[in-house]
């Protein structure tokens, strides 16, 4: 039991951390590379992505953790994403089936 509430406080640790350097980025540019990159130590995920909707509603992945350089052109798994994230802002009921079907991480905390 004693294992466990330590290893629960280390990650409280590491969240304040991660929320330490989401307050410290001075652009998205930053803050997007400290969301997918950091967010790991916080949570058990194997890859973490980052989208931004424009005004015309059109979903594009911006970063992905542990990679330099995306082209969704080249990329299936990005351009599926990019799909759904679409559908599901417009059906947001949907959003649970697609991100089921999709899942590429478990959360845990």
């Amino acid at each position: 039991m004693n294992q466990s509430l330590n290893q629960q406080f280390e990650k409280s640790v590491r969240l304040l951390a991660l929320e330490q350097a989401v307050r410290q980025a001075q652009n998205l540019t930053e803050l997007s590379f400290v969301m997918v990159n950091s967010s790991q130590s916080v949570i058990n995920d194997t890859t973490i992505f980052f989208w931004q909707t424009n005004s015309s509603h059109q979903v594009s992945i911006e970063r992905v953790s542990n990679v330099a350089n995306i082209d969704t052109r080249q990329a299936p798994l990005l351009t599926w994403l990019e799909q759904h994230l679409l559908i599901t802002r417009q059906q947001p009921w949907q959003a649970a089936d697609i991100l089921m079907a999709g899942r590429h991480s478990e959360f845990s905390f």
